[in-house]
């Protein structure tokens, strides 16, 4: 792999336990852009063929369009986004 895919895989590995660490304290952990940035790096890096069906990441749980960013993105890494006091829906 290259030095840029591997930085790109630590990072929403960072983004991802990071949320989870917040929801469970009940605090929001991005801003917006943060969350729209890694939200689009995700949907570059995470392949369909690891998510879902006991891979490294959960299958895409459906939620708005029109939710935050980071609802999106924890989403979209196979999280529920309504889990421990993350940001609503």
């Amino acid at each position: 792999m290259s030095g840029a895919m591997v930085f790109n895989m630590t990072v929403m590995e960072y983004l991802a336990h990071g949320w989870d660490l917040a929801s469970a304290t009940g605090q929001s952990p991005y801003a917006e852009a943060e969350a729209a940035d890694a939200l689009n790096l995700a949907k570059v890096m995470l392949l369909p063929e690891y998510q879902g069906g006991g891979m490294a990441f959960g299958a895409i749980v459906p939620v708005s369009g029109e939710a935050p960013a980071i609802n999106r993105l924890i989403a979209f890494l196979g999280r529920d986004p309504a889990w421990a006091g993350s940001p609503t829906q």
